[in-house]
């Protein structure tokens, strides 16, 4: 998977694997606030951010028997 640098897109590649933005921003030490800000068009993220939350939700994809809320 290459990195994701839209919030939509990235919040549709975590719903496909079972996965909820709250814990991709809990992973990638983002606070889901942050998220949301970028995602709403209020503020642009580092890159540093954007690395880390596709880093992130890369990781939780490649985890054996993902489940909702582990």
């Amino acid at each position: 998977m290459s990195a994701i640098t839209d919030p939509v897109e990235l919040e549709t590649a975590a719903k496909s694997g079972g996965i909820s933005m709250k814990e991709v921003c809990l992973e990638a030490g983002v606070a889901q606030s942050t998220y949301c800000r970028w995602k709403n068009g209020s503020t642009s993220p580092r890159l540093e951010v954007v690395q880390r939350l596709s880093v992130a939700l890369t990781g939780l994809l490649a985890r054996p028997n993902q489940e909702a809320g582990v």
